[in-house]
């Protein structure tokens, strides 16, 4: 994201008390644990590359990450979580069931760029340092839930409204 303002495309959805808003080209997202805060925008595409930097915060499932969607049980996510020191994090959400991946270091507390890519047979989860070279951290095998084409883009912190949660402050 790199803009200064959100054009009439995106949607933002967030827990009551967060907040997300453009700042300096960049946007900036202020969300409790365990709560969410993300924009999402119709991605209605297939075969298709997205990618973001992100600045981490501590997290895991709910870090700061960026997100295909196909429905509440299909998604996939790229992010950065703390745990030793900073690492990428990639979670496959599969017809309901959580595949998640710890994949490779990652110095925490510094922008960072993450990216997803649809092919027809497989994802490449890409990490970069500039945000114009990507290298793959990951190919995965796309599975049959992922075979149509995605709904949402979403950018930023955990799931809500339509991708939600069922708990009371989790949507």
């Amino acid at each position: 994201f790199a803009s200064s303002s959100l054009d009439a495309g995106w949607k933002v959805n967030a827990s009551t008390g967060n907040t997300i808003e453009v700042k300096d080209g960049s946007l900036e997202i202020r969300a409790r644990m365990n709560t969410y805060a993300h924009v999402e925008r119709p991605l209605d595409v297939d075969f298709v590359r997205a990618t973001c930097g992100i600045e981490p915060a501590p997290a895991i499932s709910w870090c700061t990450s960026l997100f295909v969607y196909w429905d509440a049980g299909n998604w996939c996510q790229i992010g950065i979580i703390a745990r030793n020191g900073g690492c990428y994090y990639v979670l496959e959400m599969i017809d309901g069931k959580p595949h998640e991946y710890e994949l490779g270091q990652c110095p925490f507390g510094s922008l960072r760029y993450v990216g997803i890519e649809l092919a027809a047979d497989c994802i490449r989860y890409l990490v970069g340092e500039d945000g114009v070279r990507f290298s793959d951290l990951a190919v995965r095998r796309r599975p049959d839930e992922y075979r149509s084409v995605p709904r949402l883009l979403v950018v930023g912190k955990g799931h809500g409204g339509e991708a939600g949660y069922i708990a009371a402050d989790l949507n």
